[in-house]
C-alpha cells in the first residue's frame, strides 16, 4: 500500500478526497477489505496502537472491498469528512488494507494488515509546542561516530516534525563538529 503517510489540513465541516495504491505481490488472488482505525503512539519509540473509534468514521471508502489477481494493482479512493464540531488539532488514522487467509486444516484464520497513515490537522486553535526533555551521550568517545539520545516531548495538539542539531568538541584538538540528530 502506498503512500506510507499523508498530512492533510482541513477546516471543520469540510471534506477532502485521496487515494491509495494497492499491489498484490503474492502468487494468489487476494480479497482486500478497507477500513479505518484511529492510531496513536504508545511510547517514545513511536510504537503504534490501533483502535476502533467514532472519529475513524470520518474516513469513507466508496469501494471497501476489492479482489486483486497476482501482480495486479489498483487505486482505492477515500474521503475525509470532518464534522463541523471537530476539535482543532491532530487526528490520526490508519487506512488499513486487510486480507484473510482461511486455512482449511486449522481452526485459526490468518489476518494480514498493512496501513497508510493519515496525520490529519483540523484547522482552528493549533498549538505546536515541543519541549526538550533530555539529551544523553557517552562521556568519553574515541570514534567520530557515536550515538546521542535526544528526547523531546510534544505538548501541543498536533503532530510536529522536529530537527535537532548540536555540536561536539574534542578536548584534545578543540575542534568542533556539528551533529544533526
Amino acid at each position: 500500500v502506498s503512500p506510507l503517510r499523508k498530512e492533510p489540513k482541513i477546516q471543520p465541516g469540510e471534506s477532502k478526497t485521496g487515494s491509495l495504491k494497492l499491489v498484490n505481490k503474492t502468487k494468489q488472488k487476494q480479497v482486500v477489505t478497507m477500513q479505518s482505525e484511529r492510531f496513536s503512539t504508545t511510547n517514545e519509540d513511536y510504537d503504534y496502537a490501533f483502535e476502533k473509534s467514532d472519529d475513524a468514521a470520518w474516513v469513507n471508502f466508496p469501494l471497501s472491498r476489492v479482489e486483486l489477481a497476482p501482480g495486479q494493482s489498483t487505486k482505492i479512493g477515500y474521503s475525509l469528512n470532518v464534522p463541523a464540531n471537530a476539535s482543532p488539532g491532530g487526528h490520526y488514522f490508519a487506512l488499513l488494507a486487510t486480507t484473510v487467509n482461511k486455512r482449511s486444516t486449522e481452526a485459526l484464520d490468518e489476518y494480514r494488515r498493512v496501513a497508510s497513515l493519515i496525520y490529519l490537522e483540523v484547522a482552528g486553535d493549533i498549538s505546536k509546542k515541543i519541549t526538550f526533555a533530555s539529551i544523553g551521550s557517552p562521556w568519553l568517545v574515541f570514534d567520530r561516530n557515536f550515538q546521542i539520545d535526544v528526547r523531546l516531548t510534544n505538548e501541543g495538539n498536533t503532530h510536529v516534525k522536529s530537527r535537532v542539531s548540536t555540536n561536539a568538541t574534542s578536548p584534545l584538538s578543540q575542534q568542533q563538529e556539528d551533529v544533526v540528530v
